[in-house]
């Protein structure tokens, strides 16, 4: 489990030995970005609830319409009581959904770096370079890290 910021944890697939970990970081929500074909969490689920942790599942493909699942998936942050966690089975979606509401979440010109600059170095920043690259072990040219970089850019320009 690896802290984005204050607001939000991400992890690669959760066990059920895993929720009292989860409590004791004091997540408020879990939010799984997995599809049912990729596992069975009702037994999760039933644990995250026995111990008032909020759980959702919303499922997330970046094959199809990327932009649209994240904000879908964002949208969901941030209604939910915070801190929340974000996981799916590598830990890729979950990484891509931390920097995205993170980066997205804070103000334009402390995210960009230099304003005007659409970059994806400029955008997602070191620290959030390293956490796609942590999860996605692809390098400084991952597809991942570019979509990131440009929904991000996108809802900055929007602002």
């Amino acid at each position: 489990i690896i802290r984005v910021d204050e607001n939000l944890y991400i992890s690669n697939s959760l066990q059920q030995g895993m929720v009292s970990s989860i409590k004791d970081l004091g997540v408020k929500t879990v939010i799984n970005i997995q599809f049912e074909s990729e596992g069975d969490f009702k037994g999760l689920e039933d644990d995250l609830t026995r111990l008032d942790i909020e759980y959702h599942n919303d499922p997330l493909d970046f094959e199809m319409n990327a932009e649209d699942e994240l904000d879908q998936v964002l949208s969901l942050l941030d209604k939910s009581k915070k801190p929340c966690l974000v996981f799916c089975e590598v830990g890729v979606r979950a990484a891509a959904v931390g920097v995205a509401f993170s980066a997205t979440r804070k103000k334009g010109e402390e995210v960009l770096g230099r304003q005007g600059s659409y970059e994806e170095q400029d955008i997602l920043g070191p620290t959030y370079s390293q956490l796609l690259d942590e999860f996605t072990k692809s390098g400084p040219n991952s597809k991942l890290k570019t979509l990131v970089a440009g929904y991000t850019a996108s809802k900055l320009s929007n602002c």
